[in-house]
């Protein structure tokens, strides 16, 4: 993967690009954001490294995903449904779910530095 990859992202509060994914066998799409504040923020060499990462191991990383949620709560196929993958500056990452049990809030699946569910209000 090359620079090439992030001309696709468009600047609005963030970097942004919608993705298709397959989570539990179905096809999903969900938004790739690269946090920044400004435009002029661009993107950083953290964010680029771990999208890069997350490219290069995505079906692996779905799998992983999957186990996670599911030991988390049975049902999780029919109760989570991902919305985007949130590169923070620093290159943590985290997915962010919602939760139709609790669809005011929602979950984020931090894949990196650590693998860890929380609430999104305590993510964000």
């Amino acid at each position: 993967m090359n620079e090439n990859a992030f001309s696709e992202f468009q600047f609005q509060t963030g970097w942004k690009k919608k993705e298709k994914i397959c989570f539990f066998g179905k096809e999903k799409e969900i938004i790739v954001k690269l946090s920044a504040y400004f435009e002029n923020d661009g993107i950083t060499e953290e964010q680029k490294k771990a999208y890069i990462e997350y490219k290069n191991g995505e079906k692996n990383v779905w799998e992983r995903l999957e186990v996670l949620l599911t030991n988390y709560r049975k049902n999780a196929e029919s109760e989570f449904n991902p919305t985007t993958l949130l590169i923070d500056r620093n290159g943590d990452a985290a997915f962010l779910l919602d939760d139709a049990n609790a669809p005011d809030d929602g979950i984020a699946v931090c894949i990196s530095p650590d693998e860890r569910i929380v609430s999104q209000d305590e993510y964000l």
